[in-house]
């Protein structure tokens, strides 16, 4: 799947569309959707137009196409999108299941010279359409009956023009269905205290809850022309692998991290999130200093380094949390080289959690001395700044582009400013491949040496969406 679909290609049509062909003589558009029960609406000019836009890219660009008889267009169906342009004829968008899919979704153009079928044709130009589509909300029934190419479905009487929010049509979008949490990588690294590099493997998802009773929720509870609320679930792995460097190179589990959030949005890069519930742990079983000593010997008896033993060590916290992310879009002027994003993360740890029970953090046992280190000395509250560079920033030209410049500032909730750690990133599209540079100072290098100061580089990929 393109992981630059819907985060790049949704965004640049839904917030550019207006700016295109402005010179051109306007065509005059009909747009209605209707559904399997023969209820409509009648879109707005200016959906319309971007739905009009978008459908005529995605024929524009498909290879994919066949004639068929009017016959053939499907009469059942879940909803369907009729567009009428005089420039080009009648276009028929069908879903054929609840489903912001381009897979469950077919296009037909109606000319004078026949009916053409486009199906799998491609993602960026359907899913902005299919999910302004899904979210519309139908008013009026129509009359029973079918239609093909001609005029639109009429109406018997005055149809009212069903609400459109920008906001929430771009958001779901983008993340109407299974897409990115965080950035997803894949890179080669390097850590101070781990005499082996190893492959090292960020995992990122997160999937929304509720659906269409969810969102509108979000209508009811805000104003639907800025704000929009969505439950999400979502998941963090990260897992490490020694290729060559350790018996049968073995894959080392550092972290699975579930949980339960409400995204607040107020544009395409400004929300507040609140996590519910979230849960942090490696999946590892040693507990007591019996276990670490007997998994010890284990290495040693197989000629490997005991210290391999601190991998299996267990970790595991619950937690709540509450994160602001801001788009700063004032004082670039006209020239507009870039977005300027700030990410403030506030993180309590609990002692006692609902998934976890007692927190599992350091261990007396592990090293010499007895000094508490508890997660929340090292780790609670960041600070991101992130520049991301536009396409003046391109070269030779798509084959080198500058992505982000990105520095977080990461300390202790419970001790603020005691123990401080630094993240570097850059990342750069490299003829089409989106690579990451990545470094990283101070402490929380893994769960289990979470207190442990180590300075970490790497160098990989980095895959921003789904």
């Amino acid at each position: 799947m393109n992981p630059s679909l819907i985060g790049h290609c949704a965004l640049i049509f839904l917030l550019c569309v207006a700016a295109a062909d402005a010179g051109a003589q306007p065509l005059e558009i009909t747009a209605i959707i209707t559904d399997a029960g023969k209820r409509q609406a009648v879109l707005e000019s200016e959906e319309s137009s971007l739905l009009n836009k978008l459908l005529e890219a995605y024929i524009g660009e498909c290879s994919d196409r066949e004639e068929i008889a009017e016959t053939a267009i499907p009469t059942s169906y879940y909803r369907k999108l009729w567009l009428e342009n005089a420039g080009t004829g009648s276009i028929q968008l069908v879903m054929h299941e609840n489903l912001i899919a381009p897979e469950s979704a077919s296009v037909y153009l109606a000319t004078a010279d026949g009916v053409q079928h486009f199906q799998n044709c491609g993602r960026r130009h359907l899913v902005p359409a299919l999910a302004l589509m899904a979210d519309m909300e139908l008013l009026v029934p129509a009359p029973q009956q079918e239609f093909f190419t001609g005029t639109a479905p009429p109406a018997t009487e005055p149809t009212p023009k069903a609400p459109v929010f920008p906001l929430k049509n771009r958001i779901l979008a983008r993340h109407g269905l299974l897409s990115s949490y965080k950035p997803n990588q894949l890179m080669g690294r390097k850590d101070s205290n781990d005499d082996d590099a190893y492959m090292d493997i960020k995992l990122s998802l997160k999937y929304p809850l509720f659906g269409r009773f969810g969102n509108r929720l979000s209508e009811q509870l805000l104003d639907p022309e800025k704000d929009f609320l969505q439950l999400y679930m979502a998941f963090n792995g990260r897992f490490s692998q020694y290729l060559g460097t350790r018996e049968s190179s073995p894959v080392v589990a550092r972290s699975f991290n579930p949980s339960l959030f409400l995204r607040w949005w107020q544009d395409d890069q400004d929300f507040i999130d609140f996590v519910l519930l979230g849960h942090e742990s490696n999946g590892q079983q040693i507990a007591d200093e019996e276990s670490f000593l007997l998994a010890q010997q284990k290495f040693i008896s197989t000629g490997q380094n005991p210290l391999f033993a601190r991998d299996e060590i267990s970790r595991g916290w619950d937690y709540v949390s509450i994160a602001w992310q801001k788009e700063w879009k004032e004082g670039f002027g006209s020239l507009r080289l870039g977005e300027f994003i700030t990410l403030l993360d506030v993180r309590h740890y609990l002692d006692d959690g609902p998934l976890q029970g007692k927190a599992e953090e350091y261990n007396v046992w592990e090293e010499p001395g007895s000094r508490t280190r508890t997660r929340k000395q090292y780790d609670g509250i960041s600070l991101g700044l992130q520049y991301n560079f536009s396409r003046a920033f391109c070269i030779f030209g798509d084959d080198l582009c500058m992505g982000k410049l990105a520095l977080t500032q990461t300390t202790g909730a419970g001790k603020p400013l005691a123990h401080n750690t630094s993240t570097l990133e850059l990342t750069a599209s490299i003829g089409g491949l989106p690579f990451i540079i990545w470094g990283k100072t101070g402490y929380n290098s893994d769960l289990v040496d979470y207190y442990q100061s180590v300075t970490s580089w790497g160098i990989g990929l980095e895959l921003k969406s789904f």
